[in-house]
């Protein structure tokens, strides 16, 4: 009965943790949406690169009316750890937009939820 209780508190966590990752986008793309410049505004979205063989997910994927591209990651804390994680995944979602869309603009933004703050990424 322990191991069926520790697994249950684990869900919770999980999906609680899932939640507040969840609502940190909602705001996100509330904010970018309010902003009136961005023509697509994509959550979560999945990809393949094929060429690479990864898969991955982009949190916020936003095209700017000037053909532009914005790639989101959210983080729900600033440790270094998921600051690291969060450039990893924007240099690898950077990487699938420009087979995907060649010579287009791409800027890569890491987001603290914890501190409420936008940081680019070069």
């Amino acid at each position: 009965m322990n191991n069926w209780h520790d697994a249950r508190l684990e869900a919770d966590k999980l999906d609680k943790a899932q939640g507040i990752h969840s609502s940190g986008l909602d705001r996100l793309i509330k904010r970018l949406h309010d902003s009136e410049v961005y023509s697509q505004i994509y959550k979560e979205l999945e990809y393949y690169n094929p060429y690479t063989r990864e898969h991955g997910e982009i949190d916020v994927l936003a095209q700017h009316k000037n053909g532009s591209w914005f790639i989101f990651e959210y983080k729900c804390n600033n440790a270094y750890k998921a600051r690291s994680k969060a450039e990893k995944q924007l240099y690898r979602a950077e990487v699938y937009i420009s087979c995907e869309e060649h010579a287009a603009r791409i800027y890569k933004f890491y987001v603290s939820g914890r501190n409420n703050k936008v940081l680019m990424v070069k």
